[in-house]
């Protein structure tokens, strides 16, 4: 980032890992600095509003998420904090909506939203599918915190070691 401070992908990716690490402040205000330099691009509000989701605090991640430019993003952002909200019917229709438009974009982003509900089985659905189209998502698969309730899932491990990580590696 220093030798390119205004590229919002590497933006993008730092504030990732700060999510990762559960900087939320931290990771929030990076998304936000995304947003000053290129309204347009993806994950400024998502991002945030995942941030949020993830602490549990739906009715804002659903407010952040309705500031989101590119509709896959506020789509998948959105599916979030309405399932928190208890919104089921709207949630259910939102990611409806999202898989319709943008499973062959967004299947790992669609394992998240499976994962962040519970449902290990389409979790694991999508996270095949992801492999299979080889979504750059992946990357993020070991310490995604959307993903976190699927690590006690014993096709987790196997999982893993099928994206090419040893045993010492998932350690």
């Amino acid at each position: 980032m220093a030798l390119d401070p205004v590229n919002p992908v590497l933006r993008v990716t730092y504030a990732s890992a700060l999510t990762s690490a559960r900087r939320f402040d931290l990771s929030s205000a990076e998304y936000h600095r995304i947003v000053e330099l290129s309204p347009a691009a993806p994950w400024g509000h998502a991002g945030p509003s995942q941030n949020l989701s993830l602490q549990g605090r739906y009715d804002e991640a659903a407010a952040e998420a309705a500031l989101e430019v590119p509709e896959w993003s506020r789509t998948f952002a959105l599916a979030l904090a309405q399932w928190g909200q208890k919104k089921t019917a709207e949630a259910d229709a939102t990611l409806a909506s999202f898989i319709k438009t943008d499973a062959e974009i967004a299947a790992y982003q669609i394992a998240e939203i499976y994962a962040f509900r519970g449902d290990h089985d389409h979790a694991f659905e999508w996270l095949e599918r992801a492999d299979r189209q080889h979504d750059p998502g992946l990357a993020w698969t070991k310490p995604d915190l959307l993903l976190e309730s699927l690590h006690a899932d014993p096709r987790w491990a196997a999982f893993m070691f099928k994206l090419g990580l040893t045993d010492e590696q998932l350690k």
